[in-house]
């Protein structure tokens, strides 16, 4: 910082501007004559210790503008002709994409209609950072993607958070029916096939009586058929057990009739 920029670089030693503002200040004025910049350095350092770097890199523009008009559209035309694009990579796996040295009008349309993209992502729920999104939107752009396709995306998850908890099951609602309407309160009848209680067991001794009346009945009603010489034909009448008629079992009958036979076959 000597020849024409004594005072920023003085500014700069006792810690009234950092090494940004300073910067700002000598590409400013690079490539013009040095009364002309002498002449901004003096416009633009009093404030320098208040302004951002970028406000005191348009500050400086501005003045080198007002001082020498001729001067500045010189200097922005041989700029113009080399603009250019171009691509670095970063230490850390990540590349800076930068356009230089763009027309002035040009390059602020295009920011604003970038920002103007990016803000409506964040109107419509984006939670991404707001350069997060222009940048992204930029990519897009570049790669052919059209705006109206754009969407908001959506937030990247905490890792200190974890990942989401499992939804919860919907508790059972409650049965508002009357008490005495609900299925577990419901008549035998209403009941279903698995839910009906067994029946009690019987007294003892009644099995056996239960089933030794059919072993009877049975033996009964073979003996009568036997009696009568008409097996698997039972005459039923009104008495109460089979083989009885008119209160007669049959086998008197049939004991009369096997005698007559016999007296007969001997008198022959």
């Amino acid at each position: 910082l000597e020849g024409p920029l004594l005072e920023t670089g003085r500014a700069l030693t006792e810690g009234r501007i950092d090494s940004r503002k300073a910067r700002a200040i000598c590409d400013g004025v690079l490539g013009i004559g040095h009364d002309i910049a002498r002449k901004v350095e003096a416009l633009v350092l009093p404030d320098a210790p208040r302004l951002t770097a970028r406000q005191l890199a348009i500050r400086v523009r501005n003045a080198i503008k007002d001082a020498d008009p001729d001067a500045y559209e010189r200097r922005r035309k041989a700029a113009e002709k080399g603009r250019r694009v171009e691509l670095y990579d970063n230490p850390d796996g990540t590349a800076d994409l930068t356009a230089r040295d763009l027309p002035a009008e040009d390059a602020d349309a295009a920011y604003n209609y970038l920002n103007a993209l990016a803000n409506a992502l964040k109107a419509d729920g984006d939670q991404r950072p707001i350069d997060t999104i222009r940048t992204d939107v930029l990519l897009e752009l570049l790669r052919g993607r059209h705006p109206a396709d754009l969407s908001p995306a959506p937030a990247d998850p905490d890792p200190e958070q974890g990942p989401p908890p499992p939804a919860e099951a919907t508790p059972k609602a409650r049965d508002s029916r009357p008490a005495d309407s609900r299925p577990g309160d419901a008549e035998p009848e209403d009941t279903a096939p698995g839910d009906a209680e067994p029946p009690a067991a019987a007294p003892r001794g009644a099995e056996s009586e239960a089933a030794g009346e059919p072993a009877a009945v049975a033996a009964e009603t073979v003996a009568s058929q036997r009696a009568i010489g008409r097996p698997g034909r039972t005459r039923w009448t009104d008495s109460v057990r089979p083989g009885q008629t008119d209160g007669d079992t049959g086998r008197e009958d049939a004991t009369g009739r096997g005698e007559a036979t016999r007296r007969e076959e001997a008198t022959g």
